[in-house]
C-alpha cells in the first residue's frame, strides 16, 4: 500500500530519488478518512538547521492596510518604510 503511493508520486514528479539525504525531511504517512493514504513531510528536522531570516517580508494584509486610504504609494516610499497618514 505504501509502495503504490510512493510509485504514484514517483511517476507523476511529485519526489524524485535523492542521493545524499543529509538535509532531506522524513516522510510521514497519514490515514485519511476514506482509508486511503496521504503523504506528508516533517520539516521539523529541516527548521532546525536552516538560517532564520532577521528581516521577513510582512503578510500581503499588513501591507494593504497600510497602503489603504493613499492616492498614490512609490516604491521609493515601500522601501524606505514611509508612510505618511492620509
Amino acid at each position: 500500500m505504501v509502495k503504490e503511493e510512493f510509485d504514484k508520486l514517483l511517476e507523476v514528479g511529485f519526489i524524485r530519488p535523492m542521493e545524499t539525504i543529509e538535509w532531506v525531511s522524513p516522510v510521514v504517512l497519514a490515514l485519511k478518512r476514506n482509508g486511503k493514504l496521504k503523504v506528508c513531510v516533517n520539516y521539523k528536522a529541516l527548521n532546525k538547521v536552516i538560517k532564520k531570516d532577521r528581516y521577513p517580508l510582512p503578510f500581503c494584509e499588513e501591507i494593504l492596510e497600510e497602503v489603504a486610504g493613499h492616492e498614490m504609494y512609490t516604491f521609493g516610499i515601500g522601501y524606505r518604510g514611509l508612510v505618511s497618514q492620509p
